[in-house]
């Protein structure tokens, strides 16, 4: 399991810390990937074995350490506007476990699970990937799905495409092609 971004309060750090705590899964390792102001509490949550930061990760390698995880955690407590490093974790198949706030409940949906900020729920949810390889590939592949259809670059150029044909259009006072 990986967690990456900023070690500050609004991203869940102490959230995450308290529901690893609860994990019963043997076979779970949670890896932290980042910097910031809670970076002590972080290298101090590392006394246990099952826990480890990798340091600030270099842009170039975080793909590759999402891609060498079970599922990316995303323990934000405050809203977050979208949540980029899901839509990374979808483009490498792999599953996102995330409270739900802000727009992560509707970014993530059927690619991962989402449990509210409720440490126990958050433990049961990365005991449950800790257990099936089957949840973990099926709502990977959905996160991998969901990233083409939406958030790869065809997608994205395509959208932006559409917004650009739809303000000319309108300029030159007829719509060519709806805006999705």
């Amino acid at each position: 399991f990986l967690f990456v971004g900023k070690f500050a309060a609004y991203k869940g750090i102490d959230l995450l810390l308290e529901a690893w705590s609860l994990v019963q899964a043997d076979n779970a390792r949670l890896r932290f990937g980042g910097d910031g102001p809670m970076a002590a509490t972080v290298r101090a949550a590392t006394a246990d074995p099952r826990v480890t930061w990798a340091g600030h990760v270099p842009a170039a390698e975080v793909l590759r350490e999402i891609a060498a995880a079970r599922a990316v955690v995303v323990p934000s407590v405050w809203d977050e506007p979208f949540g980029r490093v899901v839509a990374e974790a979808f483009a490498m198949g792999r599953p996102a476990i995330t409270t739900g706030r802000g727009a992560l409940a509707e970014v993530v949906d059927r690619a991962g699970w989402v449990t509210g900020t409720d440490p126990e729920d958050l433990a049961r949810a990365i005991d449950e990937a800790a257990a099936s390889d089957a949840l973990v590939d099926e709502r990977g592949a959905a996160g991998r799905d969901r990233h083409q259809a939406e958030f790869s670059l065809d997608a994205s150029i395509s959208r932006l495409l559409a917004i650009y044909d739809a303000a000319l259009g309108e300029a030159a006072g007829q719509s060519r092609r709806p805006v999705h």
